[in-house]
């Protein structure tokens, strides 16, 4: 994944940055940080992924609060 990368499934998706996010579980830098939008352009929200561990927060709502690697 790179910034500026855009893709379509149920909605418009745009990887828009790279970021260092801080969550209960930890900090993780190096965070891809991916909105979706409706075909008209609205946002309905906001991610962030950080390879090797999934998604670590979305929308404000959601924080992985732990994580084992295998």
């Amino acid at each position: 994944m790179s910034v500026g990368d855009k893709w379509r499934g149920l909605y418009y998706y745009e990887c828009v940055g790279v970021e260092s996010v801080t969550v209960p579980a930890g900090t993780f830098d190096g965070c891809y940080k991916i909105e979706a939008s409706t075909a008209g352009g609205n946002r309905v929200s906001t991610s962030w992924f950080k390879p090797g561990i999934g998604f670590v927060k979305y929308f404000g709502a959601y924080e992985l609060r732990s994580y084992t690697l295998n």
